[in-house]
């Protein structure tokens, strides 16, 4: 059928649905695009942050969950669920990927129809691999790698490394869980560019007998509002007080230094008690 309607009751033996047609009018719309026709970014369905991976001596075990795998151009996604751990044994050399992949007669890919789980030499290029690439060994251990689609087709990736990998449509949203890169981006059709978040807050401070410097944050405190630890290259902040502005020349913290919260300089010598408004912008 060039024309696929999706669902239609049978009327009179018609229309005959294939796997093709689902894949392409339902399992494509369960995931973001990637620009091409048909094209589906793969990954796990996100059901929380427990491991589908594990590996125990030479044995490397895939564990229940449920996902999109999309491995060739224009034959739409294909959803996958494993509701069993499914055991593989490790190579005694090397280091692998642990790739799920499709076997589809149909499209001229293997010779049975099923899924596979696949170790896949690490040496091999992301993009010459057909399949979703779940975690990767290195030497004893083994690291879950998988990319992770949440609900709101935000893509989620546990470094910034992985994410780069991910080619999607325009103004997709990903999420990278974990590490320096961690926060909140968006795909400009070229590059996964970070999206800024801003932070509101005020607190009542008083100065007395404290001299000049001044925390308004704690590390921790910070840490708990941002949902991560200073970066001096991804963030900024300001500290008003009232109408009027204070002498910002040193925000600690932001500028880097250890252990200081956020910490503003007075302009000169204050006591008593005033609420000092602070925004942090974080990128």
């Amino acid at each position: 059928m060039a024309f696929v309607i999706h669902p239609l009751t049978q009327q009179s033996g018609v229309p005959k649905y294939t796997a093709a047609d689902f894949r392409l009018t339902v399992s494509n719309f369960l995931t973001a695009g990637t620009g091409e026709t048909f094209g589906a970014v793969q990954g796990v369905r996100s059901d929380g942050y427990s491991a589908i991976i594990a590996m125990s001596g030479d044995t490397i075990t895939v564990h229940p969950h449920s996902g999109i795998i999309a491995p060739w151009t224009g034959v739409g996604a294909y959803a996958y669920a494993i509701t069993s751990d499914i055991t593989v044994p490790r190579p005694t050399t090397g280091d692998y990927y642990v790739v799920l992949t499709v076997e589809d007669p149909s499209q001229s890919h293997g010779s049975e129809p099923q899924g596979r789980v696949d170790l896949i030499p690490t040496s091999t290029p992301r993009v010459s691999i057909d399949g979703l690439v779940i975690a990767q060994t290195v030497g004893t251990s083994i690291n879950g790698i998988e990319t992770r689609l949440r609900n709101n087709t935000v893509i989620e990736t546990v470094s910034k490394a992985e994410l780069d990998l991910v080619k999607p449509t325009p103004r997709t949203k990903g999420f990278v869980r974990f590490g320096d890169g961690m926060g909140e981006y968006e795909y400009d059709g070229s590059n996964w560019q970070p999206m800024k978040r801003v932070f509101y807050g005020s607190r009542l401070i008083d100065v007395a007998n404290k001299g000049k410097d001044i925390v308004i944050l704690s590390d921790q405190e910070i840490q708990t509002l941002i949902g991560r630890t200073w970066d001096p290259e991804h963030c900024f902040a300001s500290v008003m007080n009232g109408d009027r502005s204070i002498n910002t020349t040193k925000i600690y913290g932001c500028s880097g230094a250890p252990g200081a919260g956020l910490a503003f300089h007075l302009a000169e010598a204050s006591t008593g008690k005033f609420r000092a408004n602070y925004m942090i912008t974080t990128f």
